[in-house]
């Protein structure tokens, strides 16, 4: 589970994230984020984070909640990595049913560090 501060839950914020949200995609998950409430990206409030895994992923809720489980714990991992006042949605795809942990760590970091929201990444 994410820290209380780190989660994103209201309807609102999807509803503008699937909106006015950039998006990445790697081969087993697609991010959408945008800079939180103040719009600015320097806000100091953390990032907040979401995770969806949708019943086209799988039918089974089983294995719809052990993806989201493994996908919030390697968000966990690169959480205090993060650059503050982001809101941040991983989606699942259907790939991600074959893979194995070290590969959904590998890409989550990767994709995240695509759109710059990793604190070592875009530096330049």
């Amino acid at each position: 589970m994410l820290p209380a501060c780190h989660r994103l839950r209201e309807r609102r914020a999807f509803g503008r994230l699937y909106q006015m949200g950039k998006r990445r995609s790697g081969r087993m998950i697609s991010l959408i984020w945008l800079a939180g409430k103040s719009g600015e990206s320097a806000s100091p409030e953390p990032t907040r984070l979401a995770v969806v895994v949708s019943k086209k992923v799988s039918k089974r809720a089983v294995v719809r909640n052990r993806i989201r489980r493994r996908l919030r714990h390697a968000l966990r991992i690169v959480c205090p990595h993060l650059r503050p006042g982001f809101w941040v949605l991983l989606t699942a795809r259907t790939a991600i049913l074959e893979a194995s942990w070290p590969q959904i760590q590998t890409e989550v970091e990767q994709v995240l560090r695509q759109a710059c929201l990793l604190s070592e990444s875009c530096q330049g």
